[in-house]
Order: structure tokens, then sequence, then C-alpha cells
């Protein structure tokens, strides 16, 4: 795989995530919308994985890759499950 693919790969990983996550797609939902391309998420999706983990991944790589927006996105989830860890 050349650094080229790779760089697109993690893009599309990272995409996929914010999806799941953020706009609540699912995995079929993911899958029907890849015409032929990898199956590409920064996690394993059938074991257990921790969402605050995986979205703090998304969000150092959207900053990275200015899409601001997203961040933002991001961080009122990562908000929003602090205070309802909280509140138990």
């Amino acid at each position: 795989m050349t650094l080229k693919e790779e760089i697109q790969l993690e893009d599309l990983a990272m995409n996929n995530a914010y999806d799941m996550i953020i706009n609540d797609k699912s995995l079929d939902d993911i899958i029907d919308s890849m015409e032929g391309k990898y199956l590409a998420l920064p996690f394993d999706y059938d074991s257990e994985w921790n969402v605050v983990e995986v979205l703090n991944t998304c969000m150092d790589y959207f900053i990275y890759t200015e899409e601001y927006e997203k961040c933002t996105q991001i961080k009122l989830v990562l908000d929003e499950l602090k205070y309802i860890e909280n509140d138990k």
C-alpha cells in the first residue's frame, strides 16, 4: 500500500467512525456507501470499543485536517457523555 493509499484509508476510517457515532449511521449504512472500497474503521467493530477514545482519536484527526465543524460536533457529544457519566 502506498503512502497516498494509507492516507486515504485513514481518512475513510475517521469519516466512517464520525458517521457512525455522530450521524448515527449503522454499520450496514457504512457498508452500503462504500462502493467496493475497504471497510475502514479506527476500531475493531466486532469487539468492545470505547466511544470516548474513538471520538478523541477522531477529534485529533479532524483538528489536523482542519475540519473544525466536525470537531465542534464531537465536542458536543463528548460533553454530553461526560455529563451523563457525572450524573450517575
